[in-house]
């Protein structure tokens, strides 16, 4: 494959020692900036606030926007704009206007570019010093001039005709005539015989701005050129203006603000904002060409799990060593302590019963209750650093207490007293060799273990971080150079423990350059288009593909080798059954919720419960979790099945029956679908997407996994 543009770019790096973010897209300015920009190859500027770059009507024609040349201000063609979330700002302000964005933002100053937040008063900043701060951009008009020989010209129907000319014309205009602007104004809107005697310039001609301010109508700053002049002269003029300095002179807190971005191509990826020079923001294969350009020797690449790690390890170079996060630290636990270890996955289920059955038996059907929400908070206070106070090492952890407020389902205080004693119980077991996945990570990273060294560490889906992938990395790398990949609009997995703005905090804590992808080699042209709502600068290497919203969609329509993706498991298991009954066969990807879901409806009562009871149980069950929309989404799948037979025992069977296929159409949410592809992708009852950025980014994910074909349909839709 060739390589794009971007990807030379980024390989041309493989061998500087710098660390290196490769990231689709990142940045922060505060909604509201003033971006100077033109269209195509037309000579006219203007000004446009930056949120107003997101939605520029005839995208066929180029936006070029004014970025930092070598020290003259150019127009360059931007890639894209995006939106970067509501995130807290400082605000620069200096001799010139005043920049917001957030802390980690670069801005260019005569020391080369520096972070916001480390910029000092005094400081010089580039910028185009022919701004004016305080006073609007862009000629001024005057209307009404309707006896204005060459007024352009309007027929409105609740004013009659009216004209309007640019001020400039008529200062130049008045001078000609010996009057002042205003007499000049009064006499072509008020004086029709009077104004058939004055001189005017013919239409052939424009006004230039000699300092390249179309406010300033100053008659010394004004100039009549040809329209052939004019255009040639701004040509020139807007590409070769020279940069100065500006001085800091304030930096304060300016709250919370809708943050966006611009995408910039090479080399020099920056813009200016109102009129200051700041910095701009296949992933995969990217990370191969870096590998095999780059001189040979030892290297790790870490991706998140076994089949990613496997495919990764046919296309890098021999020397680089491929890997799981688990799988490093698995063997750099086994090596710390002397038991063989065991690898036990239900390992956090087994401590739940033994810590139950030391309970009082009122206590014990309360903690009972509480299963799920306690095994799943076990399971993110390992990925998110947490040790129980007093435990071993408790010191080290990285988070204290306030990691039970962040839990998606809060749990009552004997809830926490739980997760404290599994965790206890669990470091304990961990250092006589019994682990599971958590523990892999958990226990070398925060209890000791000898990290290997490698020149070069290359991290793939670095969006997807939880705080125990950072620190294993900050371990990992005490010496290396690392080199992350990944793409921040597919952060979708908070919920399990990821970092939220992970990508910008890696970029921080070890001070590395970004490069950015915005070309899609799995998506076409049709489908890329599609996405742009949340990544503006995305583009696509083949054109073609298919977005279509269907009306309605047989059973024996779904094609072949598609799959079918919802962000709720219900509506998945519903569509299974309608498509199992209609001799379709099917598979739903359920390794996680379908035991869970199988050992719900078993707790609900005796197997020969009937129907309606059973739905009841249901009830009581959800009334009991509150607000929490995975209970919600676990009871909905719970009646579909209970809605199936006439007892339980019907209920369980259905379930398990279901899941038990294996079939050439593949029903799968969102979550489970990130990293895998299709020729043809089903997006089912898209409007379950909620608002969050997190559900963004999962609306963006299901989107992007289809090679040929995205259709939209609705459940009701299908027959």
């Amino acid at each position: 494959m060739n390589p794009t543009e971007e990807q030379s770019a980024i390989v041309s790096l493989a061998d500087d020692p710098a660390n290196l973010q490769i990231i689709a897209f990142a940045g922060c300015v505060a909604a509201g900036s003033m971006i100077r920009i033109r269209r195509g190859n037309g000579p006219t500027v203007k000004n446009r606030m930056i949120e107003k770059l997101l939605y520029i009507k005839n995208p066929e024609t180029p936006v070029l926007v004014q970025c930092d040349v070598d020290g003259f201000s150019q127009y360059v063609p931007m890639l894209g704009c995006q939106f970067s979330g509501v995130k807290s700002t400082l605000r620069l302000e200096t001799t010139l206007g005043e920049v917001i964005a957030t802390p980690d933002h670069e801005i260019k100053t005569s020391n080369g570019w520096k972070a916001l937040c480390d910029v000092c008063l005094g400081d010089g900043i580039l910028a185009r010093t022919t701004a004016f701060p305080g006073r609007k951009e862009g000629r001024v008009i005057i209307y009404s001039v309707r006896h204005h020989p060459h007024a352009h010209q309007h027929n409105v129907q609740e004013y009659g005709n009216y004209g309007r000319v640019p001020r400039a014309k008529l200062v130049v205009e008045a001078e000609m005539n010996r009057l002042s602007l205003e007499e000049m104004i009064l006499i072509v809107r008020h004086d029709p015989y009077k104004a058939a005697t004055l001189t005017y310039l013919a239409p052939e001609y424009d006004i230039h701005h000699k300092d390249e301010d179309p406010a300033n109508d100053d008659i010394r700053n004004l100039e009549v050129l040809t329209k052939v002049e004019h255009r040639l002269r701004h040509k020139m003029h807007l590409n070769h203006t020279r940069l100065g300095l500006t001085k800091v002179i304030q930096l304060s807190s300016a709250g919370r603000r809708l943050t966006y971005d611009i995408m910039m191509p090479g080399p020099h990826h920056n813009f200016l904002v109102n009129g200051h020079v700041v910095h701009n923001c296949g992933k995969t294969s990217t990370l191969e060409m870096f590998d095999r350009t780059a001189i040979p020797g030892p290297r790790l690449c870490l991706a998140f799990n076994k089949r990613i790690a496997e495919e990764v390890a046919k296309r890098l170079a021999p020397t680089t060593e491929c890997r799981t996060f688990n799988s490093l630290g698995h063997r750099i636990w086994s090596a710390a302590i002397a038991p063989k270890l065991v690898l036990e996955p239900k390992k956090t289920q087994g401590l739940f019963k033994e810590t139950v059955t030391k309970l009082r038996k009122p206590d014990r059907d309360a903690a009972w209750e509480e299963y799920g929400e306690v095994c799943t908070a076990v399971n993110l206070a390992k990925g998110r650093g947490y040790i129980p106070q007093g435990a071993n090492c408790w010191s080290r952890r990285l988070i204290g207490e306030e990691f039970f407020d962040g839990l998606e389902d809060p749990l009552s205080k004997n809830g926490k007293d739980m997760v404290n004693e599994i965790l206890d119980a669990s470091i304990g077991a961990s250092y006589r060799g019994l682990i599971d996945f958590n523990d892999q990570l958990y226990m070398p990273t925060l209890f000791g273990g000898s990290f290997p060294r490698f020149p070069c560490v290359m991290v793939d889906e670095a969006q997807d971080l939880s705080p125990i992938n950072h620190e294993m990395l900050r371990k990992l790398c005490k010496s290396s150079r690392l080199v992350a990949v990944g793409d921040p609009f597919q952060s979708i997995y908070q919920f399990r423990g990821a970092m939220q703005d992970g990508m910008a905090i890696q970029r921080a804590a070890f001070q590395m350059h970004t490069k950015a992808l915005s070309i899609s080699f799995r998506c076409p042209s049709a489908i890329v288009a599609n996405a742009r709502w949340r990544a503006p600068g995305f583009r696509a290497l083949n054109h073609g593909g298919t977005v279509s919203s269907l009306k309605e969609l047989a059973c024996d329509g779904i094609a072949d080798a598609s799959a079918i993706i919802c962000r709720n498991n219900a509506p998945l298991f519903a569509l299974a059954c309608r498509l199992l009954a209609a001799g379709r066969s099917c598979r739903v990807a359920g390794s996680d919720v379908g035991p869970k879901l199988i050992n719900l409806l078993r707790r609900l009562g005796d197997e020969n419960l009937p129907r309606s009871a059973v739905l009841a149980c249901i009830d009581t069950w959800e009334s009991r979790k509150g607000d929490s929309g995975s209970a919600s989404d676990l009871a909905a799948c719970m009646r579909i099945f209970a809605n199936l037979g006439d007892t339980l025992r019907d209920a369980i069977s259905y379930a398990e029956h279901v899941l038990r296929q294996d079939g050439r159409v593949l029903l799968t949410t969102g979550h489970k679908a990130k990293g895998l592809e299709w020729d043809t992708v089903y997006f089912l009852d898209p409007w379950l997407i909620g608002k969050s950025e997190q559900e963004l980014n999962l609306k963006y994910v299901v989107e992007t996994r289809a090679k040929e074909n995205l259709f939209y349909v609705d459940s009701r839709d299908i027959a």
